[in-house]
């Protein structure tokens, strides 16, 4: 459960800084003139305004005991009310308080939480909670939407308990989404990964969660032989379609730390879903890298046919000054460090001796 302190939930500090006092917490002078239209007595007066000044920091109202002194002593020296301030305490629980409260709504332009406003803060949580899953962060967009549409902040528990429901809620549809889009065939492989093998006592879900060694060349045939023992369980990741990539990595990277044990424990739809993503990320992962591996292999393949060009251009060029070398030619002998001397005639050994060189880096 995360705390208040990390989350955007507006709280008053306990050192007030002059500089919040001047800007945040001094009253102007259209609401010291609402303020004394509304109440009577001083008491009531710096009641007001102390709660006035406090729901426009926070968003919501505090009770006067919970307000640094600083902030009461500073309102109360600017309306010269400072007299009563020993009898704030009884401001909280007085009938005068609650009647201030609507005023204050009414003068701010802000309505109260209550239905309209959970259904607005709901609405928020759940499109947040596709793509988020700190719980601090969906708190967060839902303190923002409710601010934004002028509504009362509740209690930061109700704030926890929603952004807590919502995304199980949300998990839920993306559960049931995965079951309902994989065949039988399929969710029977998945099932299948959580049993072990009667020669190695090992499930495939240990393979799964594997990583076949680094994406290197000399490795090629591991990854191929990945690729293939993927392929075979016939997993498709259309059932994935539709939940955003940083929820499918979120599901893989749970399953990564789980073994079969734990994953069998988990209800069913969940650990369908889990898995699938898994394999999707390490489908994914395998054919990146094979690819990175063809791309390497083809850039070794352009190198050294760039490379017997040159020979062969050399060949052309030996004897001949009107026959010029390429860019490329002289590119490639430039950054071998390779310097021709000319004229290289057949069979000069300064030649041949060049033409191994070459031969050499291939």
């Amino acid at each position: 459960m995360p705390t208040v302190q990390e989350t955007a939930y507006p709280r008053l500090k306990n050192h007030v800084s002059a500089r919040d006092l001047n800007t945040i917490y001094t009253p102007q002078p259209h609401e010291i003139a609402l303020a004394k239209k509304v109440t009577r007595g001083d008491v009531a007066l710096l009641g007001f305004l102390t709660l006035l000044k406090t729901f426009q920091r926070l968003g919501y109202f505090t009770a006067l005991g919970q307000v640094p002194n600083a902030i009461t002593e500073h309102i109360a020296a600017l309306t010269g009310t400072t007299a009563v301030l020993s009898e704030l305490p009884g401001y909280d629980i007085s009938g005068t308080r609650f009647r201030h409260i609507p005023i204050i709504r009414q003068f701010l332009h802000v309505q109260p939480y209550g239905k309209e406003a959970r259904h607005v803060m709901l609405l928020a949580l759940s499109e947040a909670a596709r793509t988020k899953e700190d719980l601090a962060d969906l708190i967060n967009v839902a303190i923002e939407e409710l601010v934004r549409k002028k509504y009362e902040l509740p209690a930061f528990d109700t704030l926890v308990r929603a952004a807590r429901h919502v995304r199980a809620s949300v998990y839920h549809q993306f559960y049931r989404q995965v079951d309902d889009a994989l065949s039988a065939v399929e969710k029977a492989g998945i099932e299948s990964l959580f049993v072990a093998e009667t020669e190695t006592r090992f499930t495939p879900w240990n393979t799964l969660k594997q990583e076949p060694g680094s994406p290197t060349l000399t490795h090629l045939k591991d990854w191929l032989d990945r690729l293939a023992w993927l392929t075979k369980y016939q997993i498709s990741d259309k059932a994935l379609t539709g939940i955003p990539d940083v929820k499918v990595k979120h599901f893989a990277a749970e399953a990564k730390t789980l073994d079969a044990a734990r994953m069998l424990e988990m209800e069913l739809r969940k650990r369908i879903a889990l898995a699938a993503s898994l394999f999707k990320i390490q489908s994914a992962l395998v054919r990146d890298d094979l690819a990175q591996m063809l791309i390497k292999r083809m850039a070794t393949i352009h190198h050294k046919g760039s490379l017997f060009l040159c020979i062969i251009r050399v060949y052309a060029w030996a004897g001949q000054s009107t026959i010029p070398l390429n860019s490329d030619c002289n590119f490639i002998l430039k950054r071998n460090k390779i310097a021709l001397r000319f004229p290289y005639s057949p069979p000069n050994l300064d030649f041949f001796l060049l033409v191994f060189r070459l031969s050499d880096i291939l």
